[in-house]
């Protein structure tokens, strides 16, 4: 399965809403055969256990590098920007939408097949 990376804003705004939003997303990528990678999820965990923005960002851009595409949801995100610049840097494939993405990099297969 192709990997992505679904990235987007999560301190400014609501947070949860966006995580939220990027769990969507990632639903409807993976219905459509992908595997997707949110990086948001991480919301949960830091709500248990707090870590400072510099590790989640280290953390994130680790994942970020297995993934074959990222996935830039809308809205402000400075964290976001940057892995979209790190993996155009690496070669890897940019999209701004879910259309973008099945143009761009057709899934091997869907989940359901």
């Amino acid at each position: 399965m192709i990997k992505v990376y679904v990235a987007g804003p999560y301190s400014k705004g609501n947070r949860l809403r966006n995580a939220l939003r990027n769990i969507e997303v990632a639903q409807e990528l993976l219905c459509l055969g992908y595997a997707p990678f949110v990086p948001l999820l991480s919301h949960w965990w830091d709500e248990y256990i707090p870590n400072c923005y510099k590790t989640w960002l280290a953390y994130d851009r680790v994942w970020c590098l297995t993934c074959d595409a990222i996935l830039r949801t809308p809205g402000e995100s400075d964290g976001a920007d940057s892995e979209v610049k790190l993996m155009e840097t690496h070669g890897r494939v940019v999209v701004h939408s879910v259309e973008e993405l099945l143009r761009r990099l057709p899934p091997e297969r869907k989940q359901d097949e």
